[in-house]
């Protein structure tokens, strides 16, 4: 997902064919699946088991988002967040 971006795990999860649980599941464990801050749940928030692949990161996922340019008013942007099409239309390119 380009920087500055950000999207569901419902709109993810549709885009490549699965479930959101098995996604959030492979998300925390996969050391392949950078910018994992960048999923967020329905509601635009991060979802409350949130891990990183790597136990010994700490960084804040908002502050991340907010450094991207991802947020407004403290808020995901919804202009910036990319539907199931716009990351299908990603993964074909």
């Amino acid at each position: 997902m380009p920087v500055g971006y950000w999207t569901t795990y419902g709109s993810l999860a549709d885009a490549v064919g699965t479930a959101t649980g098995p996604l959030g599941n492979h998300i925390a464990t996969c050391q392949h699946c950078s910018n994992a801050h960048r999923i967020l749940k329905s509601d635009r928030t991060i979802a409350p088991n949130f891990r990183w692949s790597d136990p010994g990161d700490e960084r804040d996922p908002m502050e991340m988002l907010r450094a991207e340019g991802a947020l407004i008013n403290g808020n995901p942007d919804p202009a910036r967040e990319l539907s199931s099409d716009d990351l299908q239309t990603l993964i074909e390119q």
